[in-house]
């Protein structure tokens, strides 16, 4: 019943479809919540008073969801009863997975034990008895026992087809793996002996190769093709490659020092740990006591035709491991200010890896790379779900999944795979809906909202994406239910939209704006500047983007730039553009009559505008928070930046009302091969080739 109350209809979006009860208990909730807030903000500023207030509608809807799940029964019986003993399992699961997450946190920290109660943290207790509570809820509202159940038997199934298609494979396929395996271990075997290249990078990167031509063999030669296992096949081995490559260390990936002392944080929750190893990752140049050189592997000032030894790798490592001891521990006792905003959710992959690594006693080194396994795995999988779920434009999606720039960064600390991974799904889920032939079910339609919100909290200047199920739900359904959709979609956007807002209106104390801009940077300083020159503002940002930023050279940038590593077109001019040529080629030949009822005048106009209006949001984020007061241009904004905006530029902009004649299979194997090729190449000439022996 709460499943079809809550995700089939639209009427619990309705306060009139509250019980008196249930709007009682959400009284009392506001209530508390609202003094508690009043509390809060009088020793927080704008970060974590968003985060409260997020949390706080959560734990009223938390509310309202567990009482529809394990309420509405008023007398006594055998129902009720039930009902009782659910809820109470629901909260002794939620506790005893708070207690095991919390003495696994216990034992992978160097000066706590779980068998000294005073090590215990009760405020850690809290949140993480809150997260498996609210997961629970979510499992119970959204999957059923007969879902889950076929989802098991649908992996299933799949690995049996795979199997059984191993030990039937035709001469020719047994050939090409075989002859494929062969050439990898020569072409490795030559890198190490003929170009003194490392082999332990070569080696892993060869064998990756191999894996990935293999399965694709299998794949495109299974009956049940499905394109989404080409992307794993693809995926997974070259970010491995790209995480192994490089020991703990910065300046390989853009502000990983930042990014890795954020995960850190979030993987304790509270009473952060930081060795001498995590200061030196942290914090760029340092050198603590024990540590012959920075971490940087002398990277700075950046040369993009610097080489690397193997041996120095292996310093860098093993200092590392040496000096990740109790001894050099500090610790920052509370839950860290980052930790309490919203944009520590697109950490949560990398938070996990490193927890598991300190559970299992990996040395430094190696938990580092735990955390880099884990936001590829995260983006992997996510990524893996969006083209499985998107009806249309499927071979798109994957070359855009598959760039080397986003797998790049995936393989490293860096939160915007997860805005990148989980706007793709969000489409996806959205189109699915909006695209299929029968009515819509509006319960998925408001998940996908979700989705994009959670999407969006890393970096919530692209909440004008969620703009596009707006006007495409206004001309495809009753405008009754559209209406309750779109300002279901306009309040996750206004949380955004506070999320980002309030640390600017209500910094905290002596935070002018992020430093890495220069000294001339106060967020205050040049709100107030653009507030009084709005138009002279709005040249400044015209002028760039028309002259600096929406260029062939900077969008074929954002496709295979590899942050301190370099980029093809950097190092290889006569390629600017073929990249974005190709992807271009892409998404007009993957077109169908489906993807065609996308493409009406009002529908390309307002997608336009979406992306038009979300360019100058990130650029304007950018001017407030990192450029000069004043400033005639604007600093810091990225090609990498646009890679969430992709999939709608191609799917409305760059795409046409074509249907291509020829095999659906051999197009989806062909852009398979040609985007790996595009992927490894990268690879082998910006990471790989770099490496000697």
């Amino acid at each position: 019943m709460i499943k079809q109350s809550c995700c089939h209809s639209l009427s619990w979006l309705s306060l009139s479809s509250l019980t008196l009860l249930e709007k009682l208990a959400c009284g009392v909730c506001a209530t508390v919540l609202a003094v508690g807030g009043l509390i809060f903000s009088t020793t927080h500023h704008g970060s974590a008073i968003a985060s409260y207030l997020i949390l706080s509608i959560w734990v009223i809807v938390a509310v309202i969801s567990t009482m529809r799940l394990y309420g509405a029964c008023s007398k006594e019986s055998k129902t009720a009863q039930g009902k009782r003993g659910a809820f109470i399992s629901h909260v002794v699961i939620a506790l005893i997975l708070s207690l095991l997450i919390e003495c696994g946190t216990l034992v992978g920290s160097l000066s706590s034990s779980p068998l000294l109660f005073p090590d215990w943290n009760v405020k850690r207790l809290v949140v993480y008895f809150g997260i498996a509570y609210s997961f629970i809820l979510v499992v119970r509202i959204g999957a059923s026992p007969v879902s889950l159940r076929k989802i098991s038997e649908s992996l299933r199934k799949n690995l049996d087809d795979i199997v059984n298609r191993l030990h039937s494979l035709s001469i020719q396929l047994k050939t090409i793996i075989f002859a494929s395996a062969a050439a990898s271990v020569i072409l490795a075997g030559l890198s190490v002996t003929v170009f003194d290249l490392s082999p332990y990078i070569t080696v892993p990167f060869f064998a990756a190769v191999f894996l990935a031509i293999a399965f694709l063999c299998v794949e495109c030669s299974l009956p049940s093709f499905r394109i989404e296992n080409v992307f794993l096949a693809i995926a997974v081995p070259a970010g491995i490659i790209v995480a192994i490559a490089f020991p703990a260390g910065n300046l390989y990936s853009w502000d990983d020092e930042v990014h890795y002392i954020r995960a850190l944080q979030l993987s304790y929750i509270a009473d952060v740990e930081q060795t001498a190893s995590d200061r030196m990752v942290g914090e760029l140049f340092r050198v603590e006591p024990g540590f012959s050189e920075d971490v940087s592997n002398k990277r700075y000032p950046i040369n993009l035709d610097q080489t690397w030894k193997k041996e120095q790798i292996d310093k860098t490592t093993a200092e590392l491991d040496r000096n990740n001891t109790l001894d050099s521990i500090t610790t920052s006792s509370g839950i860290n200010a980052f930790v309490a905003s919203v944009t520590s959710v697109g950490y949560i992959p990398s938070a996990i890896g490193l927890w598991l690594g300190r559970l299992l006693g990996l040395s430094f080194t190696a938990t580092f790379l735990m955390g880099r396994i884990a936001n590829l795995l995260s983006y992997s999988l996510v990524s893996y779900a969006a083209i499985r779920i998107i009806p249309v434009k499927r071979r798109l999606l994957l070359v855009l999944s598959l760039m080397p720039t986003t797998l790049f960064m995936a393989a490293n600390y860096s939160y915007d795979p997860w805005v990148i991974s989980f706007t793709h799904l969000a489409l996806a889920m959205f189109l699915r809906e909006y695209l299929k032939a029968g009515s819509i079910d509006y319960g998925r339609v408001l998940v996908s909202i979700g989705v994009f919100f959670i999407a969006f909290c890393p970096k919530a200047v692209y909440f004008p994406i969620m703009g596009i199920v707006c006007i495409l739900l206004w001309t495809r359904c009753d405008k009754s239910d559209a209406k309750k959709c779109i300002i279901f979609a306009l309040f996750m956007a206004f949380l955004l939209i506070v999320s980002f807002m309030l640390p600017i209106i209500l910094p905290v104390p002596g935070d002018v704006g992020d430093l890495r801009g220069g000294t001339e940077v106060n967020s205050s300083g040049q709100l107030s500047f653009v507030m009084q020159s709005p138009l002279g503002y709005l040249s400044i940002l015209i002028r760039f983007l028309l002259g600096n930023y929406l260029t062939v050279g900077t969008i074929e940038d954002g496709f295979t730039n590899l942050s301190y590593m370099g980029s093809l077109n950097s190092m290889y001019p006569f390629l600017t553009g073929f990249v974005f040529i190709a992807v271009i080629v892409v998404s007009i030949l993957d077109s169908d009559s489906l993807s065609a009822r996308m493409l009406s005048a009002k529908n390309r106009l307002w997608a336009s505008f979406i992306i038009v209006c979300t360019l100058a949001l990130v650029c304007s984020a950018l001017y407030i928070s990192f450029t000069a007061v004043g400033s005639s241009t604007i600093a810091g904004v990225q090609a990498r930046y646009m890679a969430p905006l992709w999939l709608l530029v191609f799917c409305f902009v760059f795409s046409f009302r074509v249907e291509a004649h020829f095999s659906s299979r051999a197009f989806s194997c062909v852009v398979g091969i040609g985007t790996g090729l595009l992927l490894y190449g990268t690879l082998w000439l910006l990471v790989v080739s770099r490496i000697f022996a």
